[in-house]
């Protein structure tokens, strides 16, 4: 997008990247004590595909229901998801031939800023009015009604994958720390000068998504 061939480009990134239709990005608000998570854990390490019956015996035992088991399996599938994409990135090479793993620190948070900002504005100029009438953009045919509206949603949701993974990937607390703090600094750079809450939107989704808000120690040592 930025004409710096040797700039940050989020389109190269999410271009590489697949997105799973059942990735949820909405946090999921069911509490669960200590105890509760570290069972639902153990269960989702043995099957990741509890039948009914089983998710009715874990609700008993936990005094949970049985929606609520269901939502906690979903959350233990999406974070075994996230750290499970992470190898994916080994391929992500820039076109020059580089054999460095793609990461978001090595880019100053302004040229990120321009690029989310820049994007959006394109994406959001093409957007039609009747593509928001009576909700068509949530329909069977979304990509036919609704195909500016419809490729500005997906592009949100593959740059909060980008993000996370980028999180994710990390190898240590310190360094998923330093990556959320960088972060924050391209939102400092589009809240004071690019005046731009959508892309801010995407990284609070980010971090807002339970593969990343259930990182104790990264948001303590932040």
């Amino acid at each position: 997008m930025l004409t710096n061939k040797k700039s940050f480009s989020i389109e190269y990134l999410i271009s590489k990247q697949p997105l799973p239709s059942f990735f949820n990005f909405k946090r999921i608000r069911t509490a669960f004590t200590s105890i509760q998570l570290l069972e639902l854990e153990r269960e989702f390490s043995l099957n990741m595909y509890l039948p009914r019956i089983r998710r009715i015996e874990i609700a008993t035992h936990l005094n949970l229901t049985e929606k609520q088991v269901k939502r906690g399996i979903i959350i233990e599938y999406e974070v075994f998801y996230m750290f499970s994409i992470k190898s994916k990135l080994n391929s992500y090479r820039w076109s020059s031939g580089t054999n460095d793993v793609h990461d978001i620190r090595k880019y100053q948070a302004t040229d990120i800023a321009n690029e989310l900002t820049l994007i959006n504005q394109n994406l959001l100029l093409r957007i039609k009015p009747e593509e928001l009438f009576n909700f068509v953009f949530l329909s069977s045919e979304k990509k036919m009604l609704a195909p500016n509206l419809t490729s500005m949603l997906e592009f949100y949701n593959r740059t909060v994958l980008l993000f996370a993974t980028q999180i994710l990937q990390q190898k240590s607390d310190k360094m998923r720390a330093s990556v959320i703090m960088h972060l924050f600094s391209v939102i400092q750079q589009l809240y004071i000068i690019n005046h731009d809450i959508h892309s801010i939107r995407i990284i609070l989704t980010t971090f807002d998504h339970p593969s990343i808000f259930r990182l104790r120690e990264p948001w303590r040592i932040f």
